[in-house]
């Protein structure tokens, strides 16, 4: 076990403490005459750390390391072919949907071919909007005025696209309850949204030297610096986005064919993009020298702790973007994983890529989507400048 720990990058001093670790769970399940691999749970971890500070009256630490060390012995177990119990953590469950916000995404789903990070994102909205309405009489006796005093408490502390969203979703329920007969009016044609200009801002994009520098700030040597430099380069060079790299599996690479199969989140199109020669590299390194193995997981990049799951959301892949733009100082004008995106599609422009190529590589479905890079290609505009009269 010590040995599959450390070919997967665990420290020697990190594995001794976990097989004090385990010595003390397995004198916890001898006393309590439990199974050992029964009780490799959430809740046993729980358990045995409540009767490991009655008996021994210490305290080991705030739970972290003891789950730790006892998720990683289930995942040497799991590997070495024992049936062991799945481990899930509770998760806050939340409160009851009303009926009326239920049926209208429902309806949405539907008529409108919703997404379910969509639903739940207008769920959230809807939520927080009928609380508000209840302590104001309820939605049955909504009006304009009310709608109006809720949007304008929110525009103090959300942005004003923020903000449109959320008007969006009140609009689109008002205009449900009327089409239901539940509102005589259609007060969903009145609601006010902020007024913006569509691609009012031009995309933040990096110049490449810096991009090429936050690259080879990256140490190579270590699992995480490999999986980071791999990540990085297919944004980058690839112009993938943090979704799509995160979703990339072991299948979607054609190594003889030299290509790479992107599935758009969003959309949910799949295109064929080239395999760059050092974006091919440095997947072939990460997958053979530190991907972690054995693994059950058809993802190419999975979590450098044990048990070595896939990643379940971009926020690590942001967090990773500020300590390499920190450490290659370039981090107070990097924000969030798309900045390598956008200097992708950016360097595409000035190089002389067609709009309708790139819009292709980059999966848009509209091209003045596209377009919004040409007002970040600086050297090209410079071209359309007029003289400074004398």
């Amino acid at each position: 076990m010590r040995g599959l720990w450390r070919r997967n990058g665990l420290k020697r001093s990190v594995a001794d403490v976990y097989i004090r670790v385990l010595y003390a769970f397995g004198a916890y399940c001898q006393h309590c005459d439990v199974d050992p691999i029964q009780e490799l749970t959430f809740s046993g971890c729980e358990h045995f750390r409540r009767w490991h500070l009655k008996t021994h009256k210490i305290k080991m630490g705030f739970g972290s390391r003891d789950r730790s060390a006892l998720r990683a012995y289930a995942w040497a177990l799991s590997a070495s072919g024992f049936d062991v119990p799945a481990w899930s953590m509770p998760r806050p469950k939340n409160g009851p949907v009303p009926a009326i916000v239920s049926e209208y995404l429902r309806c949405s789903e539907q008529q409108r071919g919703l997404a379910q990070a969509s639903l739940a994102l207008e769920r959230a909205n809807l939520d927080r909007f009928l609380r508000y309405v209840e302590a104001h009489g309820g939605w049955r006796s909504i009006s304009l005025p009310i709608v109006d005093r809720y949007l304008q408490s929110l525009s103090t502390r959300l942005a004003p696209s923020t903000l449109g969203r959320v008007a969006c979703s009140i609009r689109g329920l008002l205009r449900f309850l009327f089409a239901t007969r539940r509102l005589k009016h259609d007060l969903g044609v009145s609601v006010v949204a902020p007024a913006r200009r569509p691609f009012d801002r031009p995309p933040r994009a990096l110049p490449w030297p810096l991009i090429k520098k936050t690259l080879q700030s990256i140490d190579t040597n270590t699992a995480m610096g490999a999986r980071d430099r791999a990540q990085f380069l297919l944004m980058s060079a690839c112009g993938l986005g943090a979704a799509e790299v995160l979703h990339l599996q072991l299948g979607d690479i054609d190594w003889p064919g030299r290509r790479l199969r992107v599935v758009r989140q969003k959309t949910k199109n799949v295109i064929w993009l080239p395999l760059l020669p050092e974006v091919g590299r440095a997947l072939a390194r990460y997958i053979r020298c530190f991907r972690p193995r054995p693994s059950a997981s058809s993802h190419v990049f999975l979590s450098s702790r044990m048990p070595h799951r896939p990643f379940e959301g971009s926020s690590i892949l942001r967090h990773r973007v500020s300590v390499l733009a920190k450490r290659a100082g370039v981090s107070g004008r990097v924000s969030g994983t798309h900045v390598f995106r956008h200097s992708h599609a950016t360097r595409h422009i000035i190089l002389g890529t067609s709009v309708k190529t790139l819009s292709d590589i980059l999966g848009h479905r509209d091209p003045r989507t596209t377009s919004i890079y040409t007002r970040a290609a600086l050297l090209r505009l410079r071209r359309l400048a007029l003289p400074v009269p004398k």
